[in-house]
């Protein structure tokens, strides 16, 4: 039942973020993940629901692949470059409708979906930061709740389309400089050291 639900949101959330939210209808996620309306309505009740379930669903993953991260024993670095190639991949998947849609359709999803996101965000930087610190790759006079803070608002800016002006700037391409200026920021010559190899070794394109 659990695994069912999870496949639904799964693809509502790949469709959605595809084709944006409005031009979707229950026929056409039904159709595109080939099962009955009749099997989609045991799980949801309408579409602002799935829309519900499907926001709850993708805050879950990322806090989930945040933790598993965390657990691997890597570095505070590590663990940022590894998440950063998963937000990377999630950003590129995004059709900047997908947002448009929420933010003007369902204004108010969109400010809980924020919300969730802002604070789930603003906890695991707080830890990464501090963790880093302990380890000696991050500098110990940071302040620690604003550089979160600071982090929060300027994955705010890359998710917003109003902030990407111009067709030649991308919400990929935006987060890999603002990755950047996060790290060199807090970073101490330990860390940058180990930072640049990083960057080398993995082709990262910053």
């Amino acid at each position: 039942m659990i695994k069912e639900l999870d496949d639904i949101l799964f693809h509502s959330l790949r469709i959605f973020k595809k084709y944006g939210i409005k031009r979707i209808t229950m026929d056409d996620l039904s159709r595109e993940m080939g099962i009955s309306k009749k099997t989609l309505y045991r799980f949801i009740e309408n579409k602002v629901d799935l829309l519900e379930k499907v926001i709850d669903y993708e805050n879950k993953k990322i806090d989930e692949l945040f933790n598993r991260y965390e657990e691997t024993g890597e570095n505070s670095i590590d663990v940022l470059f590894n998440l950063s190639f998963d937000v990377i991949r999630m950003l590129k998947e995004i059709n900047p409708v997908f947002t448009y849609d929420l933010q003007k359709i369902y204004p108010e999803l969109c400010r809980e979906h924020f919300e969730q996101k802002r604070k789930k965000t603003f906890e695991n930087i707080k830890k990464n930061l501090l963790k880093g610190i302990e380890e000696g790759v991050y500098r110990k006079d940071i302040d620690v709740e604003m550089v979160a803070l600071l982090y929060v608002q300027n994955m705010e800016n890359v998710m917003n389309p109003d902030f990407l002006y111009g067709p030649s700037f991308s919400a990929s391409g935006l987060f890999k400089v603002m990755f950047e200026n996060h790290i060199r920021s807090i970073a101490n010559e330990k860390g940058m050291k180990y930072f640049e190899e990083k960057i080398k070794d993995l082709n990262f394109n910053i």
